[in-house]
């Protein structure tokens, strides 16, 4: 038995739509953590294991080689969310209209 159509749609889009935001959401949040290890109080004596963080940092901000995402231009805000959430349902309706007029269409020439 074949799965609708719809439900096929419906699979691809939460995982084209959700897979990005789940890692673009991981990748700040290591981000956040890598920041917030190098906001950290400096005392005498980690200064050197301070040192070498910043250089990693440095060495990572300064080599062409490594592309940062698009997610580092904007936080994941709700507002975002809502947005994401909202371009989801409109694909879903879309889809769903699809399906039924693919069916009609199928049905007819089957006449």
């Amino acid at each position: 038995m074949e799965l609708p159509l719809y439900i096929t749609w419906l699979f691809w889009s939460i995982i084209f739509v959700w897979y990005p935001v789940s890692v673009c959401s991981q990748i700040n949040s290591h981000n956040e953590k890598f920041n917030r290890m190098l906001r950290r109080k400096v005392y005498s004596e980690n200064e050197s294991q301070f040192a070498n963080y910043t250089k990693v940092k440095l060495y990572f901000l300064n080599n062409d080689k490594i592309k940062f995402t698009a997610f580092a231009m904007f936080d994941m805000n709700v507002r975002v969310m809502f947005n994401l959430i909202a371009t989801t349902a409109t694909c879903i309706v879309i889809l769903l209209q699809l399906d039924s007029l693919l069916n009609e269409f199928y049905e007819n020439q089957k006449l």
